[in-house]
């Protein structure tokens, strides 16, 4: 189980085999929320700050607005490191507006109930994943937290209550784990012959993947813990006369209407020069192929057109 250091909450629950000539690790289930990570906590803090400074940036004009606010995120970033060793953290910000400073002492309990919402999103996260896992949190031998939010104590007291504290660990430095392996198994692509063991990765969709709809809703076409390499097809239709131009929008995330909050736009494949005809008159047939890297390859065919991309998503 893993917390990326990114601007998401990420899970990935694994199993780890080894055998005389191979070492495999095979994902079980995955879950996170992709607009969850450490800058909202850096925001949070932001407005403790802000708030406790008895400074208000309300009506100021955007350009000291923008760099008032930059200068305050700095500051609180470093605040935020801080707490995870202290239990407060002096915070000074010179002239964060031409004729005001801020000069505040923040917690670490102030900072914890200042994110306790976005706690109770990933312990809401961590519980989900059995149901798609199939498995109990007593199954799970160890947890590995990686990513810098996951030096925050309370963060780690999560994990430790669902978990067990005596199963819960982090590289010195979590927040270089994921580069540190990228690494490894980028040196292991470029020359196995130089490992002892083959390296045989397996691995599932983290998130559903599929289109925007007529009425701004999401149809999925691959779901969410689907192991790769996968593929599936959809046919739709025009619901207007006379199109000459569409837009295939690709999102992943969840839920039947497109939102912010639960989906993330991950490409655009535009279809040009369609004959115009009556709706319904006209099938886009939209093929999605995910390979072991977690690539997506989709195919667009209109009116005898076909249009292909392949995206990143994560």
């Amino acid at each position: 189980m893993s917390i990326p250091a990114t601007n998401r909450f990420d899970l990935t629950l694994f199993q780890l085999k080894h055998t005389n000539d191979t070492i495999y690790f095979e994902v079980l289930a995955s879950s996170g929320d992709d607009r969850l990570g450490g800058m909202d906590f850096d925001r949070c803090l932001a407005d403790v700050i802000l708030e406790k400074s008895g400074v208000s940036l309300d009506g100021v004009e955007p350009k000291l607005y923008n760099k008032a606010q930059k200068n305050l995120l700095e500051q609180s970033i470093l605040a935020k490191i801080a707490l995870s060793a202290s239990n407060d953290y002096y915070v000074a910000v010179p002239f964060i507006l031409p004729d005001q400073h801020i000069e505040v002492s923040v917690t670490r309990d102030e900072f914890e109930q200042c994110i306790k919402h976005y706690l109770d999103k990933i312990s809401v996260i961590v519980d989900g994943i059995w149901a798609s896992s199939n498995l109990r949190a007593s199954d799970i031998d160890r947890v590995i937290r990686v990513g810098g939010s996951s030096l925050i104590p309370c963060v780690k007291r999560l994990l430790d209550d669902i978990l067990g504290a005596e199963k819960t660990w982090s590289n010195i430095n979590p927040s270089t784990s994921i580069a540190e392996g990228a690494a490894m198994y980028a040196a292991y692509l470029d020359n196995t012959d130089f490992f002892e063991k083959k390296i045989d990765i397996r691995t599932h969709t983290c998130h559903a993947l599929g289109v925007k709809t007529a009425g701004n809703r999401f149809k999925e076409l691959i779901p969410a813990n689907r192991e790769a390499p996968c593929s599936a097809k959809q046919v739709f239709t025009m619901t207007k006369d006379n199109i000459e131009k569409l837009e295939l929008t690709v999102y992943q995330g969840s839920g039947r209407k497109i939102s912010k909050k639960t989906h993330s736009r991950i490409g655009k494949i535009p279809i040009n020069n369609i004959s115009p005809k009556l709706a319904g008159e006209i099938d886009i047939v939209v093929n999605f192929s995910i390979d072991m890297a977690q690539r997506l390859a989709i195919t667009v065919e209109v009116d005898g057109q076909k249009e292909s991309a392949v995206l990143d998503y994560a």
